[in-house]
């Protein structure tokens, strides 16, 4: 470490005159000992996470929870086959085609309104139909048909419609 210190020291042109030459030392001894951490850090050894391959970032879920995702899947498939056609039409244009309600009432020819029951009738159906995949509480279906958010989110909606 000395001997690269001065031998950077004296490397300097010679017709350059430093007015603190121990504290022009000093600095070059402090940047050399930077250096050398910088070299030694394991961050110089770290992989640039563009060159990674997702599936390497990811983990596979367990089996338990594969499971319960194709359960949950099959059961949501067929929660939707159960809805009305129509309901079902716009339900799959708002969420799965990510179309505005007045793009779904445009393209089916209906009013908002209706894009906007048959959406709280999808929205309170799956709710039901899929509550025992989502939580693990195990109370009674009919106290989630009384407190389904859908329904009081219509309640709102429509109660604020009329104010």
């Amino acid at each position: 470490m000395t001997q690269e210190t001065f031998l950077r020291f004296y490397s300097l042109r010679q017709d350059r005159e430093i007015d603190h030459p121990l504290g022009y030392l000093y600095r070059i001894a402090l940047n050399l000992m930077i250096d050398r951490s910088r070299r030694r850090s394991p961050l110089n050894h770290a992989i640039e996470i563009g060159d990674v391959a997702e599936s390497c970032l990811s983990t596979k879920p367990r089996q338990e929870e594969a499971r319960r995702a194709a359960d949950l899947q099959r059961a949501y498939q067929a929660a939707l086959a159960e809805l009305s056609p129509r309901c079902a039409q716009v339900f799959r244009l708002r969420r799965h085609g990510e179309m505005a309600t007045p793009e779904v009432a445009a393209h089916l020819s209906i009013t908002t309104r209706m894009v906007q029951k048959h959406m709280v009738t999808a929205m309170a159906h799956l709710q039901h139909r899929l509550r025992p995949f989502l939580f693990d509480d195990h109370s009674d279906p009919d106290d989630a048909e009384r407190s389904s958010v859908p329904a009081r989110c219509q309640r709102i909606s429509s109660s604020a419609a009329h104010a």
